[in-house]
This record gives structure tokens, sequence and C-alpha cells, in this order.
């Protein structure tokens, strides 16, 4: 099966409190199989991983929520999901950025 073949989507809506140093993400999740859900920070020029889950068929789309503290951090920070199956590889990818000194 083509990549193409796996319908998905993976979209990300970031926002920033600079009081509280919390990145809130607002992920817009849909796969029609059963995909592994990835995302790392990105800033610094480091990458940490935030997180690494299973996900079933998710159709129509969910949105899930998450934060992350990103204290020391300041300035453009991204976060890098990915929908990934064993047979197929990265499925759908999103990259959203967030200036933190002016969020």
């Amino acid at each position: 099966m083509a990549i193409s073949e796996v319908p998905c989507t993976l979209a990300d809506k970031l926002s920033y409190n600079a009081k509280s140093d919390m990145l809130t993400m607002e992920f817009s999740l849909g796969t029609s199989v059963t995909a592994t859900w990835n995302s790392w920070l990105v800033s610094d020029n480091t990458v940490e991983s935030l997180w690494s889950q299973s996900l079933k068929k998710t159709e129509p789309p969910i949105t899930v929520t998450k934060t992350q503290k990103v204290s020391g951090k300041p300035g453009e920070v991204g976060i890098l999901s990915t929908l990934t199956t064993p047979d197929e590889g990265i499925t759908c990818s999103s990259w959203e950025t967030i200036d933190t000194d002016n969020p």
C-alpha cells in the first residue's frame, strides 16, 4: 500500500502563556489505520521527545490538547509530530512553531 493510500490528518495549533511558561498544543488527529503518534519539541538546536503513543482508527478526526513547560527555552520553539505505521512508515507529519519571546 502506498503512503497516499493511508488517509490521515495531523494538524497542530500552538499557544504560549509567558507567565507560566506553558506551551499548549491542540492537535487534530485522524487515521484510517492503527498508527503511532510521536511528537518532539525542537528548540535551541535540540530535539526533545515529548511522547509516543498508539492510536486506533480515529475517523472522524479527534482533538487532543497537551501542555508542555518550556522555561529556559526563549525564542522560537517548534513541535514536530508524525503518524507512523509499521508497513508504511511516516504517513502524516506536522511542523508548527511559536516565538516564546513574542507569543
